[in-house]
């Protein structure tokens, strides 16, 4: 990430100290190695292809039609390679000299496996770079974002909040863990400060918050309903259904986090199906992935009864089914995260049980039968 705002510190940089030449000294291939010299220097490689333009007047601006900077692997970290296509810098003299502000813009944005298209935005560059007003389009939803890069600190700082609606919940639950193929949007807020590591094997540290929602959103690779079928079944000492592969649909998907560090607690997890709300919390080691969580399933009787072996005995129904998770987010075995815990179940059911025959008589019949039996 440091590298593209190096990247566009300079395509911005450049161009504007290059009036100080001769107009006809000037022009886009020049200023593409001076940029690709500058970054030479750090061990990165600056690539171009197609065609490339500079003009002066009316307005300054810099055109190239495609560019790729490679950043070498290391022993603590692979290669990466971020490619622009239809990359565009737009100011004018006195716009630049005045507010140091232009307009950048690239068709297509590819950062590794992550994907940016019809970005925009304002940028502004003095003791930080700020991009005010980022529009863009991520996993197929649209972006509105803020992003300000504190240049003068160490470690290097950013801090941004925008939005995301509408985006593909395959891509961007696979951006957040291995949880196979998912069928829906999801929209999602942010506004958090990150701390680049000084050190390639370190890992980003965030704070702030950030929020998930969705809607008439399918799990392809879990089965909430029937893994609470198998739980349930197994509590009344029956055999439970056969797990469904196509997945779990949701009604109502709903995720509320805060960052601190290297940690990532979820305040607030809904999963609502037709047949179960699961409320829970849950705590993330970003460093290692690793996760915990507990959650309690309230259930709709009638529709997971009419599953096949799915018979609920009535005293079950005011149970809170507790849900305990742990695993790695990149396991790729999610029906192994998380399992019911039967004990306390069957400890619940025995207490409704104890206060429904306890209730059934008066206190004083109560008391008296035990002075009989003794």
């Amino acid at each position: 990430m440091r590298t593209i705002w190096i990247f566009f510190g300079l395509i911005v940089a450049i161009p504007l100290g290059a009036l100080t030449w001769v107009y006809s000294q000037v022009d886009a291939n020049y200023l593409l190695d001076a940029a690709s010299d500058i970054l030479e220097e750090e061990g990165i490689s600056l690539t171009r292809s197609g065609e490339a333009t500079f003009s002066l007047l009316p307005t300054v601006h810099l055109s190239v039609s495609e560019a790729t900077i490679i950043i070498p692997e290391t022993e603590e970290s692979r290669a990466q390679q971020i490619t622009l296509e239809g990359f565009e810098v737009t100011t004018s003299i006195v716009t630049f000299w005045t507010a140091r502000r232009a307009d950048i813009s690239a068709q297509r944005l590819r950062v590794n496996d992550i994907e940016i298209t019809d970005f925009s935005s304002p940028i502004e560059v003095s003791d930080s770079v700020t991009l005010k007003n980022i529009s863009a389009t991520l996993w197929q939803g649209e972006v509105e974002g803020y992003a300000q890069i504190n240049t003068q600190t160490l470690p290097l700082t950013i801090e941004t909040r925008g939005k995301l609606v509408n985006a593909d919940a395959t891509s961007l639950l696979r951006a957040m863990a291995e949880v196979g193929s998912a069928k829906g949007k999801l929209s999602g807020q942010w506004d958090l400060t990150a701390i680049l590591p000084e050190s390639d094997n370190a890992i980003t540290q965030l704070d702030g918050d950030m929020s998930i929602t969705g809607d008439q959103v399918t799990l392809t690779e879990v089965d909430l309903q029937g893994g609470m079928c198998s739980a349930i079944s197994r509590a009344q000492g029956k055999k439970g259904p056969k797990l469904n592969e196509s997945g779990t649909f949701f009604d109502r998907l709903e995720l509320i986090q805060t960052f601190t560090g290297t940690t990532a607690k979820a305040d607030s997890l809904v999963l609502e199906t037709s047949a179960l709300l699961i409320e829970a919390t849950a705590n993330l080691d970003r460093a290692t992935d690793n996760f915990s969580a507990k959650a309690a399933a309230k259930l709709n009787i009638e529709v997971l009864g009419s599953m096949p072996n799915c018979r609920i005995n009535p005293r079950l129904t005011d149970i809170a089914w507790p849900i305990n998770c742990r695993g790695n987010l990149h396991d790729g075995n999610t029906r192994r995260w998380c399992k019911v815990d039967v004990s306390e179940i069957v400890e619940q059911g025995l207490k409704a049980e104890l206060k429904r025959r306890f209730n059934a008589d008066s206190p004083a019949s109560l008391i008296q039968s035990l002075i009989k039996r003794n």
